[in-house]
């Protein structure tokens, strides 16, 4: 896993590939990226960079929203590592942050199995299940949450917080 520096930028880092969303088509005001792989021990890498990242901004988000963003990420890098690639280590997932004025975005980029949350059976709270709660954190901690592929197997996962 490594973490490359936050920087100041006038325009998004296409380096990274990112796919733009609403409120981030004028400009990313900050951003940054890791490298991390499927291995579950890199889940606190990711939570340490988000929070991080969103400790960096000026002005800060509310504490709530700061453990919600951290929370849905640690999620989605969790799906990615368990069931895109299958619980296999070692595979690339490539973390991207950017804030501007209106919002703040995490999207995860991978080469797993594509995820398609129509397909995702409803969560069952009647105490039956242990899991199944991923998307319902997910989608339940952001304003907007983004699944996206295509036929190179790059597959995105956009999580999206208005400011």
């Amino acid at each position: 896993m490594n973490a490359e520096k936050m920087r100041v930028l006038s325009e998004p880092d296409h380096r990274a590939g990112e796919p733009s969303g609403d409120a981030m088509e004028d400009s990313a005001d900050i951003s940054s990226c890791m490298n991390a792989t499927s291995s579950l021990s890199d889940l606190k890498p990711i939570r340490q960079f988000v929070l991080s990242f969103c400790n960096y901004l000026n002005p800060p988000i509310p504490d709530e929203g700061r453990y919600k963003l951290v929370l849905a990420a640690t999620e989605a890098a969790t799906n990615i590592m368990r069931h895109a690639y299958r619980g296999r280590t070692g595979q690339p997932i490539r973390v991207v942050a950017e804030a501007n004025d209106d919002a703040i975005r995490v999207v995860f980029r991978h080469h797993g199995s594509s995820f398609d949350p129509a397909n995702a059976p409803p969560p069952k709270f009647d105490g039956s299940k242990d899991g199944g709660f991923g998307v319902y954190v997910i989608e339940n901690c952001v304003d907007r949450v983004c699944y996206r592929s295509n036929s190179a197997d790059d597959n995105v996962i956009e999580l999206l917080v208005y400011r």
